[in-house]
């Protein structure tokens, strides 16, 4: 195995940008038949037509304006706005709320969409690449869980604050920096965490993008955990859960690292501060000077940061994980556990597919992982078939946090998106598959 960087991107050859307007413009129109049907039900609540052509999108640029409250004021009574806000809220069915997800993540009603074909279509020209930038044998590289789509719609939006997944606190990242020193053996023994970018954040793209910290190596990785670390934490840093977490996701640094430079601000965020004192720090040591934080650590804390960080580097700053020689759908890797996040997507929506890729590397395949595919995969097929029991429309066949919540949508989503349906034969093939590299 060799991890050059601890953030790549390579672009998935054998795909198309025009595979991926194919599917958007699918996706766009399947959307509408699912907005449709709510606006129907807030506009019957509300007691007001819901045929004026300003109500409805057919296109992008129709999609990004609906979403977008000012444009909605200009344009539309105040009863016909609360319309549309109502219908994009899934009208609280379920408290499933796809209007946040949309306005941010993506982790919205897209979230739900295990069902969909291209979420088993592309595996094989994913794990190639990504087995292309590990130097690994494809087979060595599985689906861990079931893919679905992550869809970020037009808008200005807001950022997905930079975090780590992974389910792990701080504590346990700053203890991997030590158990696995180098990006080989961090990848080897934790894994790789990847984003099929199928639609969007190119080079020639403004928003939208995947976020990492450049120049970040396990090492620095290591003076950065130590800062936060409550035993001795820097006096520049936010305090912040580093031996817990909750809801089985990750920890978050929320806003931490500034993803993007904010222009005419008087004061400096949280987040330039403690990335200012970072680089600092990161420039004494790498240069063998003297630090005033760093000499109130223990000594052998001192002699190993000097000595794992004896090579100077450019200073850290948030930078897109995208190829920047070519245009078209790839694979952005990095280390599980390594800190990313998101910009809004601007006049173009995102379409990314994650696919869970795990490597079959010293016994590494998560059991429970396995076990959360070969049930989504099964859920999948009983959805399209229509033979999913009653008593499991509210069952949680995956992992996820607090975004993957109201599983029971899924069946009431599937009737506007069937056009896009996998096969079943096809998701029992690809389950089947998994299974048997695993063993």
């Amino acid at each position: 195995m060799s991890l050059r960087h601890n953030y790549i991107a390579s672009r998935v050859h054998g795909l198309s940008e025009t595979d991926a307007e194919n599917f958007f413009n699918q996706y766009l129109h399947c959307l509408g038949n699912w907005y449709n049907h709510q606006l129907a039900i807030s506009c019957a609540s509300k007691e007001i037509d819901p045929s004026p052509r300003a109500l409805h999108f057919h296109t992008e640029l129709e999609l990004k304006n609906l979403l977008d409250c000012n444009w909605r004021k200009k344009h539309l009574t105040p009863e016909q706005s609360k319309a549309v806000r109502a219908a994009f809220d899934g009208n609280r069915n379920s408290q499933f709320q796809p209007w946040a997800g949309l306005r941010m993540s993506g982790f919205g009603i897209t979230n739900h969409m295990r069902f969909l074909k291209i979420n088993f279509s592309y595996e094989e020209f994913v794990r190639t690449t990504l087995a292309s930038i590990l130097q690994l044998p494809v087979d060595q590289i599985t689906c861990g869980g079931i893919p679905h789509p992550i869809i970020k719609p037009p808008g200005k939006g807001a950022n997905l604050p930079i975090h780590v997944d992974g389910g792990v606190p701080l504590a346990t990242l700053l203890e991997w920096t030590r158990t696995s020193p180098d990006a080989d053996s961090w990848a080897r023994d934790h894994g790789v965490q990847t984003l099929f970018h199928f639609r969007g954040a190119t080079m020639n793209d403004k928003s939208g993008h995947t976020m990492g910290l450049d120049h970040l190596t396990v090492d620095r990785y290591m003076v950065l955990l130590e800062m936060l670390n409550p035993i001795h934490i820097h006096p520049h840093s936010p305090v912040i859960p580093f031996s817990t977490i909750t809801d089985s996701a990750g920890p978050i640094f929320l806003e931490i690292f500034d993803l993007v430079s904010k222009k005419n601000q008087r004061k400096p965020s949280i987040g330039q501060q403690f990335l200012t004192a970072l680089n600092q720090v990161l420039n004494h040591i790498e240069h063998g000077l003297p630090d005033s934080w760093v000499n109130t650590l223990p000594e052998n804390l001192q002699t190993e940061m000097y000595s794992r960080c004896a090579i100077p580097l450019p200073p850290l700053e948030a930078g897109r994980i995208c190829p920047t020689d070519s245009v078209g759908p790839y694979l952005a890797v990095w280390l599980l556990g390594f800190p990313h996040g998101a910009t809004p997507a601007g006049d173009r929506s995102r379409v990314t597919i994650n696919m869970d890729l795990d490597l079959i590397t010293n016994d590494s395949v998560h059991p429970q992982r396995s076990a959360n595919r070969t049930r989504g995969c099964k859920r999948a097929r009983e959805i399209i078939t229509g033979t999913l029991p009653e008593n499991e429309r509210k069952t949680k066949p995956f992992e996820g946090g607090i975004v993957h919540k109201g599983t029971e949508t899924e069946p009431l989503i599937f009737p506007h998106f069937q056009e896009m349906a996998a096969d079943p034969a096809d998701i029992l093939t690809f389950s089947e598959k998994f299974d048997q590299l695993e063993k």
